[in-house]
């Protein structure tokens, strides 16, 4: 009866979607036998073959693609990863020295008391943050990625 009732789901959809709707369904025959439901009480739950073909064709049509979702973090993740380069490499611009004058006599690049701030936030933190958080949503992006079904 179960079989029966699957193949006249299967009937109602397209190629494309039969074998996802037949697990599912499965899926779904199993767990109501797991907690007690006759096959019989599960089918007058779903309801006749053809209308819940027409709900899960419904289903997946409101669902997004999958390869569109997984583009669209692809292109998150890289610009994300750009965006941390961008602020470490910035982050190691703003660090280096400033270049000495051909005409400087007497250059000298040891401590002194001279003590220079800012009352302005520093560039450095927020570049640093930026970096990090830029790299850490590109590593999550990365992960929903290649953890996606194909």
């Amino acid at each position: 009866m179960k079989e029966e009732y699957i193949r006249q789901v299967e009937q109602n959809l397209p190629t494309e979607l039969q074998k996802i709707i037949a697990e599912e369904l499965n899926q779904i025959f199993d767990s109501a036998m797991k907690h007690g439901e006759t096959t019989e009480q599960t089918i007058d739950r779903l309801g006749p073959a053809e209308k819940y073909a027409k709900k899960a064709q419904a289903k997946f049509k409101s669902t997004p693609d999958l390869s569109q979702i997984k583009k669209r973090r692809k292109t998150w993740a890289f610009l994300f990863y750009g965006i941390a380069i961008l602020c470490f490499a910035a982050m190691i611009v703003v660090q280096l020295p400033p270049p000495i004058p051909d005409d400087v006599i007497g250059y000298d690049d040891g401590p002194t008391s001279i003590v220079v701030s800012s009352s302005l936030f520093r560039w450095l933190d927020v570049l640093l943050a930026a970096g990090c958080a830029s790299l850490a949503a590109a590593v999550i992006q990365t992960i929903r990625v290649l953890r996606q079904p194909k």
